[in-house]
């Protein structure tokens, strides 16, 4: 299988590269600077680059596209800013019957899935961590309480270095109109109040904070389960971090400082990011996990194991599949996934032949 992978020198891009090859996968690598693409992805073949400012613009030329799809089997969107890059680099590739796997994208399933469909391509969009595994585990929490859910509750997050690309990608969501849960975030109007935020249950530790957060993708996902109320919180740790986003969202600071507040959080911890989902329906529950180490290294492995998927022609969001079960043996050790009902989110532990 023959994969392009596009801003392969980014956290995501090299983490998908690398997941890609341990399959077997020939890949083409491809960024914005050649050097540091080939620094970042040594097992990869290094394209000599692509203008995706002109793609973007309309104007790159045809012979550039298909000098860069020939032999291609999929392309993999990891360049970001998603906002800026994923729906056009989309319609090009599913134009020219390629199919295509994008982490972001999420916003343009609908435009794009009469285009995959009339070129006989497939695409999924929204493949990664948040959003891409956050759906899938709701509809698994649904599915383990066995009946439809009257609330969803979900609690998402955890402490993670920054990137260029994501604080991007963060200030445009906050200051979306249809993004109002983190615009409010950031304005403190939407701090949960204490009786109805309790601390995030474990395995989250007792000095992370939850903040509410509601958008479209959040009551989407709860809807689709046929849940009548959704009460959904973002986890953090970052208290530098989240006041260096304040500022950036205000102009008073930069991304790199920003950047620089994520690393002064992180000085002498680990890294995590969960997610906790729960169906409830009177006393039942049915609960869903994610846990990984690095959610970026986490998303590009997501990524890798859709572009290795054969699925029929349509542009679909990974949320909107029923691929848990197939991710969750694919996904270790980057990647842990676990369901059940009952009362804790323990992640499930697989017990070989003799151990007992």
């Amino acid at each position: 299988m023959r994969a392009v992978v596009l801003g392969a020198a980014g956290a995501v891009g090299r983490a998908c590269v690398a997941a890609l090859h341990a399959q077997g996968a020939e890949v083409r690598a491809v960024g914005r600077d050649p050097q540091r693409v080939a620094a970042a992805c040594p097992d990869a073949a290094i394209h000599p680059g692509l203008d995706l400012e002109r793609l973007v613009a309309g104007d790159l030329p045809e012979a550039a596209l298909r000098e860069l799809l020939t032999g291609a089997d999929v392309v993999v969107c990891c360049a970001g800013p998603s906002h800026r890059y994923s729906a056009a680099v989309a319609r090009r590739v599913l134009a020219a019957g390629v199919p295509l796997v994008d982490p972001g994208g999420e916003h343009a399933s609908d435009e794009l899935d009469p285009l995959a469909r009339a070129a006989g391509t497939w695409a999924v969009l929204g493949a990664g961590v948040q959003p891409g595994l956050s759906g899938l585990a709701v509809a698994t929490a649904a599915a383990e309480l066995g009946r439809t859910p009257e609330e969803i509750r979900g609690w998402c997050g955890g402490l993670q270095p920054l990137t260029t690309a994501g604080v991007d990608e963060y200030l445009h969501a906050a200051t979306r109109g249809d993004r109002a849960g983190i615009r409010l975030l950031h304005h403190r109007r939407a701090r949960m109040r204490p009786e109805h935020s309790p601390a995030p249950p474990s395995p989250f530790p007792a000095s992370a904070t939850a903040h509410t957060h509601l958008d479209p993708e959040c009551e989407a996902l709860a809807a689709r389960a046929g849940a009548a109320h959704v009460h959904w919180l973002n986890v953090t740790e970052g208290v530098v971090t989240e006041a260096a986003l304040r500022r950036c969202l205000s102009g008073e600071t930069s991304a790199a400082q920003a950047i620089a507040a994520a690393e002064t959080d992180l000085f002498g911890r680990e890294p995590y990011f969960h997610i906790l989902i729960e169906a409830l329906a009177g006393e039942d529950r049915g609960w869903a996990r994610v846990s990984c180490r690095d959610s970026y290294a986490a998303t590009g492995a997501v990524a890798a194991a859709c572009a290795l998927a054969e699925l029929p022609p349509g542009a679909r969001l990974l949320s909107a599949t029923d691929r848990w079960d197939a991710l969750r043996s694919a996904l270790l050790p980057e990647v842990s996934l676990s369901s059940g009902n009952g009362p804790n989110f323990a992640p499930t532990v697989a017990v070989e032949e003799g151990e007992l």
